[in-house]
C-alpha cells in the first residue's frame, strides 16, 4: 500500500464559473418592461358607469315582462335624440377618453363631461363638454350620445337598427386603443319611412 501526503496530493484545477453576458440580461429586462408596458396600456379597465339617465324626448324603455331589455326611438330622417350614460375606470392606472372611434351614421356625435353627479340634469349638473376626459382609477364621469337617423339614409317601415356597444378612443399610459363599452340598454332606431317614400330635397 501506497501512502501520498497530503502535501504531495496534485491540487484540483480551479472550477471555472460561467460567465453571464450582462448585455443578454439587460435585454432581456428591457424587453420584459416593453411588453408589460404594452399590455397595460393597451388594455385600460374603461367600464359602464352607474348612471344612465332617462329615456330622451319621444323615446321609450322596452320591457319584457321581468326588465327592461332596450331603450327604442323613432328613426325619422334628420331627428336626433341625446342618450346619457356614464364611464368608470375600474383599473388602477388612469386614462383619457379621446371620443368616438367608430363610423357609425346612427351616431352623431359624443360629448364628454366631467361631473353627472351635481345638480341640474335631472337633479344632476353636466358640465361643458371636453374634447377628452381624464378618469383615474375609480373615477366616473359623464358621457352624453347623440344617436338618430341621417336625413338621407331613411329606414323603412319594420326595419330597425340597434347597436348594443360603443368604441371609444382611449389612451393610457401614451398608448391609444379602441376599446369596446357595453352599453346599459341596446339603442334600438326603429324605421317610420313608408315604402317608396321620396327622399328629403337636396338629398343625392
Amino acid at each position: 500500500m501506497t501512502v501520498t501526503d497530503a502535501e504531495d496530493a496534485p491540487a484540483e484545477a480551479p472550477r471555472r464559473g460561467r460567465r453571464v453576458n450582462r448585455g443578454w440580461v439587460g435585454l432581456l429586462s428591457v424587453a420584459a418592461l416593453v411588453a408589460a408596458w404594452i399590455a397595460v396600456g393597451t388594455n385600460p379597465a374603461l367600464a359602464p358607469g352607474s348612471f344612465f339617465g332617462p329615456p330622451p324626448s319621444g323615446a321609450r324603455i322596452a320591457n319584457d315582462g321581468v326588465a327592461d331589455t332596450r331603450l327604442v326611438m323613432q328613426a325619422e330622417p334628420g331627428r336626433t335624440y341625446a342618450v346619457v350614460l356614464s364611464l368608470r375606470n375600474a383599473g388602477r392606472v388612469p386614462f383619457t377618453v379621446l371620443g368616438d372611434a367608430e363610423e357609425n351614421p346612427l351616431v352623431h356625435g359624443i360629448s364628454l363631461y366631467g361631473d353627472p353627479y351635481a345638480d341640474g340634469y335631472g337633479d344632476r349638473t353636466w358640465t361643458s363638454a371636453d374634447e377628452r376626459l381624464a378618469l383615474g382609477p375609480g373615477e366616473e364621469a359623464g358621457i352624453v350620445v347623440e344617436v338618430g337617423a341621417p336625413e338621407c339614409v331613411p329606414y323603412a317601415e319594420g326595419g330597425y337598427a340597434e347597436f348594443e356597444t360603443l368604441q371609444l378612443r382611449v389612451r393610457q399610459l401614451g398608448l391609444t386603443t379602441t376599446q369596446e363599452v357595453p352599453l346599459d340598454l341596446p339603442l334600438t332606431l326603429t324605421g317610420t319611412t313608408p315604402a317608396g317614400a321620396p327622399l328629403p330635397a337636396g338629398c343625392p
